[in-house]
């Protein structure tokens, strides 16, 4: 006697291991695309400049890889934040956090600037809230409407 059950006939029994093979499908691709990290020759970019807008964690990779693979390209890095690391914060007792007051798309104004003052519980260490990327900030306007 053959047990022999087909894929199709499995996969209508069991629509989740579907689901399951479509992702597994979708990650894999991306390896057919780029195999792993990419490569760049010493002193192939020598001369040139490259300009990267914003700090975040994906302005900071590119900065970072640019240099490290000694490129001999001229990095610059600018960011509208005083700060680095984009939507990634951590906040600690003494911080400082200025959200927009209104939800205007433009000239909105800044509200009150609010200070981080923790509770730190007797011999434990300095609490801290991780207020980044979980947590839409206000300036995103369009995401918030």
């Amino acid at each position: 006697m053959d047990n022999h059950q087909s894929r199709a006939k499995f996969l209508k029994q069991h629509p989740k291991a579907k689901a399951h093979a479509a992702l597994d499908d979708a990650t894999n691709q991306q390896l057919k695309v780029t195999p792993g990290p990419i490569k760049l020759t010493a002193g192939k970019f020598t001369g040139k400049k490259a300009i990267i807008i914003g700090a975040g964690v994906s302005g900071l990779t590119a900065a970072y890889e640019l240099l490290q693979q000694q490129t001999g390209m001229e990095v610059t890095l600018l960011e509208a934040q005083n700060r680095t690391g984009g939507r990634c914060l951590s906040l600690r007792t003494g911080d400082t956090l200025t959200e927009d007051q209104d939800s205007q798309l433009f000239n909105s104004k800044p509200g009150v600037t609010q200070v981080v003052r923790f509770q730190q519980p007797q011999g434990d260490s300095q609490p801290y809230l991780n207020a980044g990327p979980g947590r839409i900030p206000s300036s995103h306007k369009r995401l918030l409407l």
